[in-house]
């Protein structure tokens, strides 16, 4: 599939950051070849906002943090 651009809402984010959400490897390929092929990516502030909350709920501490730090960049 070719993207001219893609727009993330939270359940995407939530799948790439989540190793337990069933299709995490299929999501994470995805963004990895959209990163690769320099894809441009939005979200919003209210996705981010609810991502980060549901992230810090199913994730051990130490892992919602490192993926904070994955998102950043």
């Amino acid at each position: 599939m070719r993207y001219e651009a893609l727009f993330v809402d939270t359940w995407g984010w939530m799948a790439l950051g989540h190793r337990q959400e069933p299709r995490h490897q299929e999501v994470r390929r995805i963004y990895r070849d959209l990163r690769n092929t320099q894809v441009p990516i939005y979200t919003s502030d209210f996705v981010l906002d609810e991502f980060i909350t549901l992230l810090f709920r199913r994730e051990i501490y130490d892992e919602a943090v490192r993926w904070m730090s994955i998102l950043r960049t």
